[in-house]
């Protein structure tokens, strides 16, 4: 998975558009692989909103093939 289709999953997720995905420290993501956390398994950073507004954000695996997302307010300006 490309950043450019993380964004639009985490578009749709979030039920807006995500402008930038950051990593946790609030530098630009490059490519997924800089957002992966071993402990819990998944994807977890930061994303900036269209709105100007940003949060942290994790998206993991649980059952196979349900992934679960939570995002709350938060984040480098």
């Amino acid at each position: 998975m490309e950043i450019a289709q993380l964004r639009a999953v985490l578009s749709d997720r979030m039920g807006q558009p995500v402008m930038e995905v950051f990593r946790l420290d609030g530098s630009p993501a490059e490519s997924i692989e800089e957002l992966y956390e071993p402990m819990p398994a998944g994807f977890r950073g930061q994303l900036l909103l269209r709105d100007g507004s940003r949060q942290i954000w994790d998206l993991w695996q649980e059952d196979g093939d349900t992934w679960n997302f939570s995002a709350s307010p938060g984040g480098a300006s």
